[in-house]
């Protein structure tokens, strides 16, 4: 029988401890990245891109810190954009 690592969690009283709100005790989440891409004028409006597509963007301005190589690598891959949205962090 194979063992698996098990990765260990911050408990208090049996309970999940999710720490690092901006707020006390619920997550605060307006929903911008979602609207500056699917949104009115969004970035993704008369595309045929999807979530996915969203999520692949928004991983590659996590990784990558020069921006020159995040916008060629979006508009290369991205060509129907109508715009590339401000990358400053």
């Amino acid at each position: 029988m194979e063992k698996y690592k098990t990765k260990e969690y911050n408990m208090y009283n049996g309970q999940f401890l999710v720490e690092g709100y901006s707020d006390n005790k619920k997550f605060a989440n307006s929903m911008n990245t979602y609207y500056d891409f699917f949104g009115e004028n969004g970035i993704f409006t008369n595309t045929d891109y999807n979530i996915d597509n969203a999520e692949e963007i928004i991983e590659w301005i996590t990784i990558f810190e020069d921006k020159d190589i995040l916008e060629s690598k979006v508009r290369r891959k991205y060509p129907k954009l109508k715009m590339i949205a401000s990358i400053d962090s």
